[in-house]
């Protein structure tokens, strides 16, 4: 790490070393990798707050990038300050709106609609694979999580095919 400071570590994660880009990692108390906290202040603002640390440290790290990084060391600041609200989690009036309830049927996917939807979950995948930036913005546990439902997918596709 460049710097750390309580629950938090600057990581340079540019591909080529003579460039910088900083990213805030929040870490465990041995200092291990948890995640990345965001690319946004509101991003950042609801990891902190989702893992319950204290952002105070992020004054810490701040002030060394005052000249190097302004716009980053400025937002450690502001997301270290004393919070104004109760939480950063979406309000009721901001939160979307639930899937409208459908009435329950007992049609079963076709073997084409259960295809059609493996053929998706591949492209999704391949997607989440090759693009950098989710990569980066994504924990390790959801991608494994979406390959294991991917696989139990492909599992529940092979018995329905018996049937069909």
């Amino acid at each position: 790490y460049l710097a750390q400071a309580g629950n938090f570590a600057l990581e340079n994660i540019a591909a080529d070393p003579d460039q910088q880009q900083l990213d805030l990692k929040l870490i465990d108390a041995a200092g291990r990798p948890l995640r990345s906290a965001g690319q946004t202040p509101e991003i950042m603002q609801q990891t902190i707050w989702r893992f319950g640390f204290d952002p105070a440290p992020l004054q810490q790290l701040a002030q060394p990038l005052a000249q190097s990084v302004p716009a980053l060391a400025q937002t450690l600041t502001e997301l270290a300050a004393p919070a104004t609200t109760a939480s950063p989690e979406p309000t009721p009036a901001t939160a979307p709106a639930p899937a409208p309830a459908t009435a329950p049927t007992d049609r079963q996917p076709t073997a084409a609609q259960t295809t059609e939807q493996s053929s998706l979950a591949e492209q999704l995948l391949d997607q989440l694979r090759a693009d950098p930036q989710l990569s980066q913005d994504l924990n390790q546990d959801p991608l494994q999580e979406l390959e294991q439902g991917y696989q139990q997918l492909r599992s529940l596709m092979a018995r329905l095919e018996t049937y069909l």
